[in-house]
Formats: C-alpha cells, sequence, structure tokens
C-alpha cells in the first residue's frame, strides 16, 4: 500500500514484498539522477534533492545505547535536521522506523 500526505510518503506491504529492494532502489536513483543528470528508469522524473538521508535499523553497542535508545536519538537529530536546514529538498529515506520497539508503541512514534 502507498499513503501519501503532504510532505511524507509511506509504503507499507506484507513480509517479503520487496519494500526495502524499493527503498534502495529509489536512493540509488536519486544518488544517480543527482551525481550523472541520468537515472536508470523506464519512464518518470526525478526532482533535485539537495541533501538525502538514509535510515535503516540501528544495533545500538558503542553508544552505551538500547537500540530503541540509539534509534530515538537519531530520529532526534533527523527531525532537528528537517526543521533546521534552509533547503527544502531533502529526503528522508527510512526502512522500518522504530523496528526496535513493539507494534503497539511503534505506530505511535511513527504518528508522533
Amino acid at each position: 500500500d502507498l499513503v501519501v500526505s503532504d510532505k511524507i510518503v509511506a509504503l507499507t506491504g506484507r513480509n517479503g514484498a520487496g519494500k526495502s529492494h524499493l527503498l534502495e532502489a529509489l536512493g540509488l536513483s536519486v544518488i544517480s539522477a543527482g551525481s550523472y543528470g541520468a537515472a536508470t528508469v523506464n519512464k518518470g522524473s526525478i526532482d533535485p534533492v539537495k541533501q538525502l538521508v538514509a535510515e535503516y535499523r540501528p544495533t545500538g553497542g558503542s553508544s552505551g545505547l538500547s537500540a530503541f535508545g540509539t534509534e530515538a536519538r537519531r530520529w532526534g537529530e533527523i527531525l532537528d535536521w528537517i526543521d533546521n536546514s534552509p533547503d527544502s529538498r531533502k529526503l528522508v529515506l527510512s526502512d522500518e522506523p522504530f523496528s526496535t520497539t513493539d507494534p503497539h508503541e511503534q505506530e505511535y512514534m511513527i504518528k508522533s
């Protein structure tokens, strides 16, 4: 399923449906289009992106925080960057945000 709001696009689907691969392909296409002026797509267009952040599952570890603590801190940094960056042409790609917590808390964190 594809859910689109004013500035957020959410792609949902069952396990093994290819969501992560689509996210990776999108990121590589945006980088290619920005670097070389062309992307490997059959049809379509990609608006220039000035800043790109790819956020994937954290593991905790050396920071002294749990995986959830690391992810919450990282999302705080990403949201600050979105709010304080003067350029509006930015893209954040995230694969399963807040997957380090239970599904009910995950839904709450994403909607917040």
